[in-house]
């Protein structure tokens, strides 16, 4: 076969690698909506706060 098993050890690597920086970028992104919302919920809570007084 063409290929060496360094070359698929690198494959390898290479595909774990991208897996995990996916799932890192996933998880940074279902954290920025999860701050937002929060964020969004504090606001209207405040808001809703000034408009009572």
């Amino acid at each position: 076969s063409s290929w060496s098993t360094s070359d698929s050890w690198k494959t390898a690597y290479v595909f774990s690698r991208s897996i995990v920086m996916a799932e890192r970028l996933r998880i940074t992104m279902c954290q920025r909506l999860c701050l937002h919302f929060i964020e969004f919920e504090i606001r209207s809570q405040v808001e809703q706060n000034v408009i009572k007084e």
